[in-house]
């Protein structure tokens, strides 16, 4: 699985506390490379460093399989252990810009779920297709998504924020909605 969307913090709360609710599955989060994994009970940015939410990796994945995930820090925790769990990056804004937010995951039973349920969320809440800057389409970029509330920020959607010296990037157009 491979999603990708345009959307803004609300939005992204919204659908994926909805997402969560849905399928009975947890959400897990690393901030610091020396920490472990936790499990978030609710996704709410007010805990978090709300500057930098971007930073984070995340994780849905069942609860049976929370030891294997808490008992690691992001520099232990190897790909064929992620097996079962969706990473959950989650595209972040600025004042110019959102960047995208992916879902991705290999093939299992947890991927299966969380793949129906978001065709279901984004059907309900967003709409597919968008356009490079230059005004091409091509069959990737039809299948990315975008909110209404990430039209109406008016920001440039951008698939990475630039940070630090590629910050002021994020100022130039990026993707726009396909007609």
């Amino acid at each position: 699985m491979d999603k990708v969307i345009f959307l803004t913090s609300e939005d992204f709360i919204k659908i994926n506390s909805e997402l969560l609710k849905s399928t009975g599955f947890c959400l897990y989060f690393w901030r610091d490379t020396d920490k472990r994994f936790v499990r978030l009970d609710d996704l709410d940015f007010t805990i978090l460093d709300e500057n930098e939410p971007f930073s984070y990796d995340w994780f849905v994945g069942e609860k049976k399989d929370e030891k294997r995930v808490i008992s690691h820090t992001k520099e232990t925790l190897r790909r064929e252990e992620r097996k079962g769990l969706i990473t959950l990056t989650y595209g972040g804004e600025d004042q110019y810009a959102i960047g995208a937010t992916r879902y991705s995951a290999d093939n299992s039973n947890v991927e299966k779920i969380v793949n129906r349920e978001l065709n279901k969320l984004f059907k309900k809440y967003a709409r597919k297709g968008v356009l490079e800057s230059n005004g091409t389409a091509n069959k990737i970029t039809d299948n990315y998504y975008w909110t209404e509330k990430a039209l109406s920020s008016g920001k440039n959607w951008r698939l990475f924020l630039g940070r630090g010296v590629r910050e002021k990037c994020n100022s130039m157009p990026g993707f726009t909605p396909k007609p």
